[in-house]
């Protein structure tokens, strides 16, 4: 007497890798609209900044000796109800390089100065900015009318090559209903 039982667990493992490879296919498909978004503390790709790291970090502690960056924010700011600083938009920010160590002092319209408005989690609306001097040592950024939400203002400055100071602030922005 002969078993007419069939089987089928073979074709569930070739439909099963079937759509294991269709699941592939449609992920890279999909992935493709996304765009990748770098990190851009640092104005330069992350492979560079990792194999240059000591170097960059090295930069940034003789411009933290040599030279320090303050900022002033003349418009109008309070603070939101999570305590965070909001800024009205249409502000400028104001900043001054102080010269601590270095002799003879240099002048800040002799350094390189790389500005990025951007937002955090994405690079659409990215703005490169040029600083406007007020004297040799001070210069303000005209950061323009911002749509509500967070932003970052990113600095790079660089005297010498050997003293490169990087730097980010935070701002929110919110629009006040008179």
């Amino acid at each position: 007497m002969q078993d007419n039982k069939k089987t089928f667990w073979p074709y569930g493992i070739l439909l099963s890798i079937f759509a294991i490879i269709c699941a592939c296919i449609a992920t890279i498909i999909f992935s493709l609209d996304y765009p990748v978004y770098e990190d851009e503390f640092y104005f330069d790709t992350y492979q560079n900044v990792k194999y240059s790291y000591e170097d960059i970090e090295k930069k940034q502690v003789n411009f933290n000796k040599n030279y320090k960056l303050s900022y002033t924010n003349p418009n109008q700011t309070f603070k939101d109800r999570r305590g965070r600083e909001v800024f009205v938009p249409n502000s400028s920010m104001n900043f001054k390089i102080l010269c601590i160590k270095s002799t003879p002092c240099l002048s800040a319209k002799n350094a390189n100065i790389a500005i990025l408005l951007t937002r955090p989690h994405t690079s659409d609306e990215d703005l490169s900015l040029k600083p406007i001097f007020i004297d040799d040592n001070s210069f303000y950024v005209d950061i323009g009318e911002l749509n509500d939400g967070r932003w970052q203002l990113k600095l790079k400055i660089e005297f010498e090559n050997e003293n490169t100071g990087f730097f980010t602030y935070n701002l929110n922005t919110q629009k006040i209903d008179a």
